[in-house]
């Protein structure tokens, strides 16, 4: 396979998890976008997108403890552009509202 192939591949992939994440296959979802948020994210070189798709993922598994910590890391993240301040935003929002739920249980 040539790199152009690979990296077809490797962007495929990453969509298909998005689109589980859409899908509400949140297991399935985790599970094909954990590599990637190792090998293609990290402080120095965020990739806001990604992180956001697999956060909700966790929380959608009930990884209450990965899904905190992927939204410290998230909230801590200068967003870059347009698109990711929207991202960070929709996820800020998905967290006040768990968070307000939770609250009026108790």
């Amino acid at each position: 396979m040539s790199g152009t192939e690979n990296i077809r591949k490797l962007t495929e992939e990453i969509k298909a998890g998005y689109q589980l994440v859409k899908e509400k296959k949140f297991e399935e979802a985790k599970q094909k976008l954990e590599p990637y948020v190792q090998v293609l994210h990290s402080k120095e070189k965020p990739n806001v997108r990604l992180l956001v798709n697999y956060s909700i993922a966790q929380f959608g598994t009930g990884d209450f403890e990965g899904f905190l910590q992927s939204y410290t890391e998230i909230k801590e993240l200068e967003a870059t552009n347009c698109s990711e301040e929207q991202r960070i935003k929709q996820l800020d929002n998905f967290f006040h509202q768990v968070m307000d739920h939770l609250s009026k249980e108790d």
